[in-house]
């Protein structure tokens, strides 16, 4: 006679359907991480262009000036990348992201791309201040429609997940 193997799924006729439960809270729980976050303000896209703006700018001036400038700039987009991930507790990750999320920051990465070109080829065919308001305004737009389909997407997961919508989650 065998001995009969006893594993957590055929214990219990139950444990297949608590199994699927914890699955999906944790499934929950992962998503929330990229829909529940707190908005950054409304000045936020005008500030992400603005440093665009600056980049762009900074190369028309002399090249000392031009190198500290770039530093300087650098530095503060990473002080404002670390305050990001401080203000919504993560930092973006397409491989962890819910599937309508994930679409979103493809095309807002698409985009930068296109905005980038469109800026390098003014650059070259332009003054330099022609080239930092059409990054300026690029880069605004684009972070500004970026943010409006984030939060539409972010409540496409939840619902696609279960999750029920609270008060003051994303807009």
């Amino acid at each position: 006679m065998e001995p009969e193997t006893v594993t957590p799924w055929n214990e219990d006729p139950d444990s297949g359907h608590l199994a699927n439960e914890q699955l999906q809270a944790v499934e929950q729980s992962w998503a929330l991480v990229y829909t529940r976050y707190p908005p950054l303000g409304r000045w936020y896209p005008a500030l992400a262009g603005g440093w665009a703006a600056a980049f762009v700018a900074s190369y028309a001036a002399p090249t000392w000036l031009s190198i500290m400038l770039l530093f300087g700039l650098l530095a503060v987009g990473g002080a404002g990348i670390r305050w990001y991930i401080g203000k919504r507790g993560v930092m973006p990750n397409l491989r962890g992201a819910p599937p309508a999320i994930k679409r979103e920051m493809t095309v807002f990465f698409v985009g930068y791309v296109v905005v980038i070109a469109a800026v390098v080829a003014a650059y070259l065919l332009v003054d330099w201040w022609v080239a930092s308001i059409l990054a300026f305004s690029m880069f605004t737009a684009l972070v500004a429609v970026y943010e409006t389909r984030y939060a539409g997407a972010a409540r496409r997961d939840e619902a696609a997940l279960g999750i029920d919508p609270v008060a003051g989650g994303p807009a």
